[in-house]
């Protein structure tokens, strides 16, 4: 029996997978990716904004297609994770993503060539990001591809994030940014499970209305096409705060922390 006991011991240690071999798989998939070209990271990033507006679509189908309840909030935060399952499963470029994946190379070389990769990084997917959101919801928003009460559902859920203020907006992002941090964090811990890791995280950011860069763009977009609100409304109060936010909570708070837990098994010095 005691023989038993310590194969099975023996066993579960070798399927566990230590922090410092976490921190490796994340942080030489940062490497890899700030290695990448202008054009690789460009039009990754633009499907990523594309496949992005799955999710304020999905999500307003389901609150227009199920009755006002109050237990509809849990059904419809399932649709946020429509645009996140392509992206992550897609490997696709995530400005939210790559917020802890970017920087631990940055924390492991400390030097300025890989500051000004991270950032050069940061600011290519940012912006393809962006314009695949602007893309996507000016097509749902001027064109008749949508029903109208598919169009409402959307303006509605949109129009809730505007409302916040940008302190609030901030403070939520930071969730959000921590939440899809821990979800890159913990992939590598569980390579056949990646389909109901990504559901449960970003059901999480979806039940919980915290706020995103890139999803939350969309909606916001959407709200301008449709002349509901103006840009410069939506990026004092949404797109800036939120922006801040989910660095915060994935580099600044995540990244950092994750690193310090780590750091005397994976720094020498």
């Amino acid at each position: 029996m005691a023989d038993k006991n310590e194969e099975k011991r023996q066993f579960q240690q070798r399927l566990r997978i230590s922090p410092a071999l976490v921190h490796d798989i994340v942080r030489e998939e940062g490497e890899q990716e700030l290695q990448r070209g202008f054009p690789a990271l460009w039009w990754s990033g633009l499907a990523a904004g594309l496949s992005m507006g799955l999710s304020p679509l999905a999500a307003g189908i389901l609150a227009a297609l199920l009755p006002a309840q109050p237990w509809v909030g849990i059904i419809v935060a399932f649709g946020y994770s429509a645009g996140f399952l392509i992206v992550v499963l897609g490997r696709q470029q995530l400005f939210t993503e790559n917020t802890i994946t970017a920087l631990l190379p940055v924390m492991n070389h400390r030097n300025r060539r890989y500051v000004l990769k991270m950032f050069r990084l940061w600011g290519i997917v940012l912006v393809a990001n962006l314009a695949g959101a602007a893309i996507v919801a000016t097509l749902l928003a001027a064109t008749p591809l949508l029903p109208e009460h598919y169009s409402d559902a959307i303006a509605h859920m949109s129009n809730e994030y505007l409302e916040r203020s940008p302190l609030g907006t901030f403070l939520s992002a930071i969730v959000a940014g921590w939440l899809v941090a821990a979800l890159v964090w913990t992939m590598p811990s569980v390579p056949t499970s990646r389909f109901a890791l990504v559901l449960f995280f970003t059901w999480l950011i979806g039940i919980g209305h915290f706020a995103r860069i890139i999803a939350g763009a969309v909606g916001a977009f959407f709200l301008v096409v449709q002349s509901a609100a103006n840009l410069v409304h939506v990026t004092s109060h949404f797109l800036l705060p939120a922006l801040l936010g989910n660095v915060m909570g994935g580099s600044a708070l995540f990244a950092l922390i994750s690193y310090a837990q780590v750091r005397k098994e994976v720094d020498p010095e």
